[in-house]
């Protein structure tokens, strides 16, 4: 029944293809004109129309080659090719995960497909999509498809940080609460004895010595367990900025200089760029270094064989990026999701608090951090802070020498 509808639409368009050049000269030359120019106008309309829509429009036939692309789909699957029409796809596809997606769409029944993928190059980025096929009605073995790409890592990224909010305010609230109930035992215990150690002063026995020095022991691990607690309120409480304008530079140095030893123990190369003009800019210099000071001892200890730790800050514009990259193990890719959450970690001797309490000075500073790695290959920590200026305005770049000056 197809091969029959398909030989009388083949004769159909024959006969019609045969009436339209026996009938052609007889065809006004300025209709022709006029109607050429209006069938290009329509297609410039059409053009310029997909290309105003923020999706992404994709039309592959059952080669793979492109048949219509617009410009957002050009941005969002990062083809630097103007006019890559009649090209096959897979040509563009540098992500691992799109080639997966593609190869694995084509295999699919036909139907309308609602799926979500995500791209790791040339950044990370989220996308919902919509797949439909599309079969010409006169070329009965002409298999399309039609992919509608839109773009929903703000979504994404937006949720994620909703939901690692409230997990963190959750935390933060149980926890200062089990702190404080534990605290309170601990004086009372200390107070006690402090008596005890008062009342055994005043005896005179043989074994006085030795309880003694059990109390002593005893008010020595109660006033450990209390600096334990205290730093641990510290990183649930919110932090209390000191901001003064400092030199970022400076604050770097500092840290690189205070894991010199390790790195010369380890045999670890140190590499430090910062190039270009960086000015003073508002932060707390203090909660900088203990959060740079934290990413460094973790880049060391993935490092116990020798590497490179290469640090990077450079200020554009109106951010400050200070990048750390090391050459040791990595971290598996099922971790990479947890990496901030609190008490997670993967060494043993860890307490899992070190990367949440450099994410929470990051973002007290109103930046953000972000960490990529690579299993037997390395890691890469970005941190990007906002460069505020005293009373949130922009001034000419200062020096070190005018900040002192001024104090």
């Amino acid at each position: 029944m197809i091969l029959f509808r398909r030989i009388i639409s083949m004769s159909e368009k024959d006969r019609f293809v045969k009436k339209f050049i026996e009938k052609f000269e007889k065809i006004d030359p300025n209709y022709i004109e006029l109607f050429i120019t209006r069938l290009t106008r329509e297609r410039n309309f059409f053009k310029d129309l997909v290309n105003l829509l923020d999706e992404g429009i994709l039309v592959l036939n059952e080669h793979r080659e492109i048949m219509v692309i617009n410009d957002a789909a050009l941005k969002i699957l990062n083809i630097i090719d103007e006019d890559p029409t009649g090209k096959i796809i897979d040509r563009y596809i540098y992500d691992n995960q799109l080639q997966i997606f593609f190869n694995k769409i084509w295999d699919l029944p036909d139907k309308s497909i609602n799926t979500e993928i995500q791209l790791d190059a040339p950044q990370k980025t989220y996308l919902g999509v919509t797949i439909m096929n599309y079969d010409d009605e006169d070329e009965e073995s002409v298999r399309s498809k039609v992919f509608v790409f839109t773009d929903i890592t703000e979504r994404i990224v937006s949720m994620e940080k909703l939901l690692k909010n409230e997990k963190m305010q959750t935390f933060n609230l149980l926890s200062a609460g089990v702190a404080h109930e534990i605290g309170n035992p601990l004086n009372s215990l200390d107070i006690h004895m402090q008596l005890l150690e008062k009342e055994l002063a005043q005896l005179d026995h043989p074994s006085v010595p030795e309880l003694q020095e059990l109390v002593r022991i005893s008010r020595e691990e109660i006033s450990r367990l209390d600096s334990i607690i205290s730093r641990f309120l510290n990183t649930v409480r919110p932090f209390q900025l000191k901001l003064k304008e400092n030199d970022i530079s400076e604050a770097v140095k500092a840290q690189c200089a205070a894991i010199s030893a390790e790195l010369h123990q380890q045999n670890i190369t140190l590499l430090n760029d910062f190039s270009g003009q960086i000015p003073l800019f508002l932060f707390d210099r203090e909660l900088i270094e203990q959060a740079l000071r934290n990413i460094m001892k973790n880049a060391v200890q993935a490092m116990p064989d020798g590497g490179t730790l290469n640090v990077q800050v450079s200020v554009l514009k109106d951010l400050c990026k200070i990048t750390i990259n090391d050459t040791g193990k990595g971290i598996p890719k099922k971790d990479l999701k947890r990496i901030f959450d609190p008490y997670y970690t993967t060494r043993p001797e860890g307490t899992g608090l070190g990367l949440m309490i450099v994410n929470k000075i990051v973002s007290a500073h109103g930046g953000e951090i972000s960490i990529m790695s690579e299993e037997n290959e390395g890691t890469s920590v970005i941190i990007t802070l906002p460069v505020k200026y005293r009373g949130n305005k922009f001034l000419p770049q200062r020096t070190k020498r005018d900040a002192d000056e001024e104090e």
